[in-house]
């Protein structure tokens, strides 16, 4: 993430902010398009594998018949994009001079994606993590003849990316071949007994294409719609309050190892353990996330700042209603993850496609009336419905309710504090008092935190302390 704001500074303060925007819509139109090239195949994966575990003839059949589909569609998505004109290309706010790039990068993002599926359906979800610092570092070498050419920063911008896409997808595959041998190769393997057939996994594929539309487009479409109907520079200032608010993710992404352990539990019908498993991980992102929340709120004026002022002046109302939407998206937790892989796909395909519209609409019409502020607000309020839906479906389908009276008095807590900081101290203090806030407001939470959680730490972080101890004590007697 710190490897994402340094390139995104570099490109603002190298190139200006329309050049950081311009990029900003190039990838979000690769990754909206990323739809139809990898139709619902990411989700089907995710839940195969897992299931197919310790059946490597069938999970290598499942995983050559997504890539095959994928490979497909990416060439046939791509090949229809260099064919349209420099007219209709227009239509996403991109000069046609991105339009070749533009190509390479989509077919090359589409199989990447889909290998980032393989590993976390294999339970390797630190290998997106590894994988997106290559991908940061490789964009930001990349970029650098812009130093060098600064008048054809643009071919030069498109080229990086699209040059990083390549570069990554080769090093997946080259990672996975390394570490799951058995899944790759050119042998022909024959029909295996727990295989998925064509008929299975296509129907497991459609509902998921639904489903993924909102995981994919989700983050994707306030920025496609700002670069139709703003200036550019514009789009960057969005784009780097919206990186800011991002940061919150950053307690979910861990928790992302636990969603084929969801289709796992759901298959062995343990439920209870399932719930109880859900509702340790939304305690501990709810006491990770808040602490550092207070604290981003009190330092965002000097964050945004890194960036150029022009960042600093206009995107803070953008973070601060960001942020909240992002907050209550991590303390919900995998609640869409929840329902999508415990059989209920269609019922999640309805909520994701009710959730698009919504969101789309919402975003057309603040956009025209309030700028770039007006798709922070549509972000929000339709990050709140989809949650509150997802949950409400758990609720009433599995009885699985991932909070307790412990996360109503944290987040009791974290009003309060926030509350009585901004009643005694209105004023917005310069950047030592900004420190000074924010750590002595962290400080209270954690505090509080540590006091109502003794017996989840005791339970579940004590073990794993002492394991890490007792490994690097093993490690140090071996050498």
């Amino acid at each position: 993430m710190l490897l994402g704001f340094g390139f995104q500074a570099f490109v603002s303060r190298v190139c200006g902010a329309d050049a950081l925007g311009a990029i900003t819509l190039f990838l979000s139109w690769v990754g909206i398009l990323s739809v139809l090239t990898v139709p619902g195949l990411e989700g089907s994966l995710v839940y195969f594998l897992p299931r197919l575990e310790g059946d490597a003839p069938a999970s290598r059949r499942v995983m050559r018949q997504c890539l095959a589909v994928a490979g497909t569609a990416s060439m046939v998505v791509a090949s229809a994009v260099a064919l349209a004109g420099p007219r209709l290309f227009s239509w996403t706010g991109l000069p046609d001079k991105a339009r070749a790039a533009f190509c390479i990068a989509l077919i090359a993002y589409s199989g990447g994606k889909l290998l980032d599926a393989v590993f976390l359906g294999l339970k390797d979800a630190p290998a997106q993590i590894y994988f997106n610092n290559i991908r940061t570092i490789a964009r930001f070498l990349f970029c650098l003849p812009v130093l060098l050419y600064p008048s054809e920063r643009w071919i030069i911008l498109f080229c990086a990316v699209a040059s990083e896409c390549v570069l990554t997808v080769l090093w997946r595959y080259m990672q996975l071949r390394r570490r799951y041998p058995t899944l790759t190769g050119m042998v022909r393997i024959p029909r295996a007994a727990g295989a998925a057939s064509h008929k299975v996994l296509a129907a497991m594929a459609l509902p998921m294409l639904g489903i993924s539309i909102i995981d994919t487009v989700y983050p994707l479409l306030d920025k496609a719609v700002l670069g139709v109907m703003v200036p550019l520079a514009l789009v960057g200032i969005y784009r780097i309050g919206d990186a800011v608010a991002s940061i919150n993710s950053m307690f979910v992404s861990p928790f992302i190892a636990f969603w084929p352990y969801i289709s796992q539990l759901h298959g062995q019908q343990r439920l209870d353990d399932l719930r109880d498993s859900y509702r340790t991980i939304t305690l501990f992102i709810i006491a990770g996330m808040i602490p550092f929340s207070l604290l981003l709120v009190e330092l965002s004026p000097m964050v945004l700042s890194i960036f150029g002022p022009a960042f600093a002046s206009q995107g803070r109302t953008i973070f601060l209603v960001l942020a909240f939407g992002t907050a209550i998206d991590a303390i919900a937790g995998p609640a869409g993850a929840v329902l999508k892989l415990t059989g209920h796909a269609r019922l999640s395909l309805t909520i994701n496609m009710v959730w698009l519209f919504l969101y789309f609409g919402l975003t057309v019409l603040l956009v025209r009336r309030y700028g770039i502020l007006g798709a922070a607000i549509a972000k929000m309020i339709s990050t709140v419905f989809g949650n509150l839906a997802n949950l409400t479906a758990n609720r009433v389908l599995l009885g699985v309710f991932p909070y307790t009276a412990k996360h109503a008095w944290m987040l009791m807590a974290a009003a309060i504090i926030l509350s009585t900081r901004w009643s005694l101290f209105p004023a917005h203090p310069g950047v030592v008092g900004q420190f000074v806030a924010g750590f002595v407001e962290a400080a209270v939470f954690i505090a509080f935190s540590a006091l109502l959680l003794k017996d989840q730490i005791r339970r579940v972080l004590v073990p794993q302390i002492r394991l890490w101890m007792q490994k690097g004590f093993a490690l140090d007697a071996a050498n």
